[in-house]
């Protein structure tokens, strides 16, 4: 019994297989082609429907495995300090939408684009405390609508999971059309945030979409698939289409100032860590590039990336660092590579290496090398 509530399709056998699970070298060959898949994902095109279930376990961080965690999005993650190491993925490929969904352990910053051609709607399943979506917090059984090319810059803590539903605009009014008889103004960019009339509607909303999160798993490898794929899309769109045709678009982040001074921001203090990246960063010279005042960069920060600037600026080169040691181009040693993102101090570089990878420099490097023996599992 796979006991989602209120589906049509609970009591339907498990085939006897299992799905595949990816290892972690395996994952970035995965993602991309799952790239490819979301520039040839066409609707309309399906000519019967086909149900394909992915799951990818991350043991350790890595950021270009996670670029493409939601279809057709070109997603940047950052290490955060907190949590584990875990990240456990999945997409689930329905007859006319994707279902992707993140189990992260842990804190992580993500800069980003979502897809061209379709809209992506979002729902926090599990926090341990409010994310950060540009600047606004979100809380649990709030629902997200990410129009086509909205830019996202995403905070969030340990132990998190997320979920996400991609589909086609005219999918999705289609329904809304077909069974409430509304077609909704919908936002044509940035993003908008979705709230349930009454907080015992949110729990009931996040507490279906757990159900079917536990039912992803098993559903590409269930006898008759398809057809409970259907079942699934359904009951998704028929919850999601409600609230959307019910109530309006009510609390929207896309507060195009605020966001677009919070991006100026990042940018100016990235392009100094780019350009600079030997050079001692305080608050002031940070403040100094950017044009603003100390207490504002202080606050800004504070609200788009949830730290201070100063550490903001040591986990952005913590992060250029892994990123260089798991470069297969990469031919420095640790030290050359340290020392070329403006760590000069290696025993405290090694310390906060650890703490926020939860491995030692040298094992990441060890972990490159080894990824040219090993071949993606099939």
């Amino acid at each position: 019994m796979l006991g989602y509530r209120g589906s049509r399709w609970r009591d339907y056998p498990l085939c006897d297989s299992d799905v595949k699970i990816h290892n972690t070298f395996a994952a970035a060959s995965w993602f991309a082609k799952s790239r490819v898949m979301a520039k040839l994902w066409n609707p309309a095109e399906q000519s019967e429907p086909h149900i394909l279930t992915e799951i990818v376990e991350l043991t350790k961080f890595d950021s270009a495995a996670l670029s493409t965690v939601v279809t057709g999005a070109e997603l940047e993650h950052r290490r955060m300090p907190g949590g584990g190491s875990h990240i456990n993925l999945l997409q689930c490929t329905l007859p006319n939408s994707v279902i992707c969904r993140g189990r992260y352990q842990p804190a992580v910053l993500v800069n980003g684009t979502f897809a061209r051609n379709t809209i992506t709607i979002g729902i926090m399943l599990r926090q341990s405390q409010a994310t950060l979506l540009n600047g606004v917090d979100v809380r649990m059984g709030t629902v997200q609508f990410y129009a086509e090319n909205a830019e996202m810059c995403y905070r969030a803590w340990p132990d998190g999971t997320w979920l996400a539903f991609v589909i086609s605009r005219e999918r999705l009014l289609r329904f809304c059309l077909d069974h409430f008889e509304v077609v909704p103004q919908l936002p044509s960019s940035g993003i908008v945030h979705l709230e349930p009339e009454s907080q015992t509607q949110g729990e009931e909303l996040v507490a279906l979409l757990q159900d079917v999160e536990r039912s992803l798993t098993p559903l590409g490898t269930m006898r008759n698939a398809a057809r409970l794929g259907e079942s699934v899309e359904y009951d998704i769109l028929a919850r999601l289409a409600g609230l959307i045709c019910r109530r309006p678009c009510i609390r929207t982040s896309d507060d195009r100032g605020r966001f677009n001074r919070c991006q100026e921001m990042l940018r100016d203090a990235l392009k100094l860590v780019e350009d600079d990246p030997d050079e001692i960063l305080d608050l002031h010279s940070i403040s100094r590039a950017s044009g603003l005042s100390p207490r504002t960069l202080q606050r800004m920060f504070q609200a788009t990336c949830g730290v201070c600037p100063q550490e903001w600026c040591r986990v952005e080169r913590l992060n250029r660092v892994r990123n260089d040691l798991l470069d297969a181009r990469n031919v420095d040693s640790v030290t050359h590579t340290a020392t070329r993102w403006g760590f000069f101090h290696l025993g405290r570089f090694a310390q906060y290496y650890r703490e926020l990878f939860g491995e030692r420099p040298s094992e990441t490097l060890r972990a490159q090398h080894g990824r040219t023996a090993l071949t993606p599992s099939s």
